[in-house]
């Protein structure tokens, strides 16, 4: 009995991973970032707006059913999953060419994904950030990259839109 529940769940938990899709492949974020005078790592002469970015890093947005997860590689190159990281994830916005995505994370940062085809037909994306509570290094980012491709189809396959 025991081990028909254990195969039902490698079943279900397979079926999952096999339903899940990739609607978004980005990278290179650059910008701009305000370091508040707060914080362990920050004091009034670091503190101000200066150029930020992730120029290596890379993001991907899955799709599995109704819920999301954002995939990115961090500066040591490793591969992160925010829901794995304790983010409750929500889809806050939709439109026929664009979409964006919310990551809390519980008293350390609200993170704000938006993904778009401009007019030219490049695929877009911004990253807004909002960093303090329990992190290092307190902050509110405004960063832009460039996607290599953007799937809009699974907002009609989601909503009927």
């Amino acid at each position: 009995m025991q081990i028909n529940k254990i195969l039902l769940s490698i079943i279900f938990i397979s079926s999952l991973a096999i339903n899940a899709e990739t609607i978004a492949s980005c990278e290179g974020l650059q910008g701009q970032s305000y370091y508040p005078n707060i914080g362990m790592f920050t004091d009034k002469n670091t503190s101000g707006w200066q150029d930020d970015g992730i120029s290596n890093g890379k993001t991907s947005v899955i799709r599995n059913g109704n819920s999301f997860d954002i995939l990115f590689i961090d500066a040591l190159g490793d591969i992160n999953s925010s829901k794995d990281q304790g983010a409750e994830i929500r889809l806050v916005m939709i439109d026929q060419n664009s979409f964006s995505i919310t990551t809390a994370f519980l008293n350390a940062s609200v993170e704000v994904y938006s993904f778009w085809k401009n007019k030219e037909g490049n695929f877009k994306y911004s990253l807004a950030q909002v960093k303090g509570g329990s992190s290092l290094i307190p902050k509110n980012s405004l960063l832009i990259g460039n996607c290599s491709s953007i799937k809009f189809s699974w907002i009609e396959e989601m909503f009927g839109q």
